[in-house]
């Protein structure tokens, strides 16, 4: 599927933040994959801004680790 060119520097942020918060909170990348009700290969792809993140991944990374979904907070 990929990602629209005029989303791409929104979903490259997005993943970045993704990325910052599972390191700098030392959770596995397969622990977030689970969060987020996907498999590692696919959370992969939203960490390296290769596919869209879903809304559902992101209010399931937000409830499993006890945040409202705000992005400010990754």
């Amino acid at each position: 599927m990929g990602i629209r060119k005029a989303d791409l520097e929104f979903y490259q942020n997005l993943g970045k933040k993704l990325a910052n918060f599972r390191e700098t909170h030392n959770i596995d990348i397969s622990e977030m994959a689970t969060a987020g009700g996907v498999d590692v290969e696919e959370y992969k792809k939203y960490e390296s801004a290769q596919e869209e993140i879903p809304v559902y991944v992101i209010f399931g990374i937000a409830k499993y680790f006890n945040f409202p979904p705000e992005l400010n907070r990754l």
